[in-house]
């Protein structure tokens, strides 16, 4: 047994007597954990509840709905977690307020011969012994129907085809199989067998405590509450995204996509810049060529001063000259060299 204790009302607390909820092994509605702690939507919503009316709560796992049942005539426990109210559970006790609703349906091997409900005619389907799906099972025509402990011990024959169906709770079932990874190959057939709203069972004689639960529930129980609770525990499908091999693939293609880009930058940009040179150089040339015609010597200098061009005049005027522009002399040497040779005089 796994006690807690919660509620701000210690003094309540101490004079009332601890409630005793008895929970299935049904993930993730209700379940425990590798700990030994009870965790899921029941035990989430009770605990939340209990707090807003000052008690604690005593949570006793039980197998499955048909051993919560017992446990509840036999005066074992106080209260159920969460169970559709179907006749069978409000002849064995009173229902609390309902706060949401069980969604039956009937899942296949995804590649299996099964594509519709009217195939499961005269099929073995599996369910949870004493759950609300046997009831939802014999809706199926002439189904035979094979009984098992917990919820998990309905994935694997599934998948190796000792059954061909599996009737459940529709988001129940999902979430255990995201959590063994075969949600890809198993499907829910359209539409669902029964859809049936769902509460907590309380002691047929237990009215005051049915009064207590019912008046916690208006009081600290609200949709958006819910709905929290519920995205915590079923999670979501998986997507493509959830495939390692998709990421992988995705973020390739983003690497490659952003070198083409680069890429195809940096190719423009040289294409650019190799036009700007070429119109340069054709600038340069119809300069040269100008140059070229002109009668005068002229030299055109860099920034150090070296020659970088002359023209065809210079070469007529001051040929001795133009081997040493060649070798690179300066404007200051070759003004020196001109003095010495006796050009400038000339």
């Amino acid at each position: 047994m796994i006690l807690f204790v919660t509620g701000p009302a210690a003094a309540t607390v101490a004079m009332a007597e601890p409630i005793r909820m008895t929970y299935e092994e049904f993930h993730p509605y209700s379940f425990t954990d590798s700990a030994g702690e009870p965790q899921g939507v029941s035990i989430d919503i009770m605990r939340r509840i209990a707090d807003a009316a000052g008690y604690e709560v005593l949570f006793q796992p039980t197998q499955n709905p048909a051993g919560m049942l017992e446990e509840l005539r036999s005066g074992a426990a106080d209260v159920t977690s969460l169970l559709a109210l179907t006749p069978e559970r409000l002849a064995a006790g009173l229902a609390t307020e309902k706060l949401g609703a069980f969604e039956l349906r009937a899942f296949v091997r995804g590649h299996g011969s099964v594509a519709n409900l009217g195939d499961l005619t005269g099929t073995t389907v599996g369910v949870v012994r004493g759950s609300f799906a046997v009831s939802g099972a014999r809706l199926i025509p002439f189904a035979r129907l094979v009984e098992f402990d917990t919820t998990d011990d309905l994935i694997l024959p599934l998948l190796t085809g000792e059954i061909d169906a599996v009737v459940s709770a529709h988001n129940g079932f999902l979430r255990r199989l995201r959590t063994a990874e075969v949600e890809d190959q198993i499907v829910a057939l359209e539409p669902p067998l029964v859809t049936s709203p769902y509460g907590f069972v309380v002691a047929a004689e237990n009215e005051p405590l049915r009064t207590v639960l019912n008046a916690a529930i208006y009081s600290s129980i609200s949709s958006e509450y819910l709905a929290e609770v519920e995205q915590t525990w079923f999670g979501r499908s998986r997507t493509l995204w959830d495939n390692v091999l998709v990421r992988w693939g995705l973020l390739i293609s983003a690497v490659m996509l952003a070198a083409i880009l680069v890429l195809g930058y940096w190719f423009f940009h040289y294409r650019k810049r190799s036009a700007e040179l070429s119109r340069d150089r054709a600038s340069d040339q119809l300069l040269i060529g100008a140059l070229d015609e002109v009668a005068a010597a002229i030299v055109i200098y860099d920034d150090n001063l070296k020659a970088i061009h002359w023209n065809h005049g210079f070469e007529l005027i001051f040929p001795s000259m133009v081997p040493a522009l060649k070798k690179g002399a300066t404007m200051r040497q070759m003004i020196v060299q001109s003095y010495v040779d006796g050009i400038i005089q000339n």
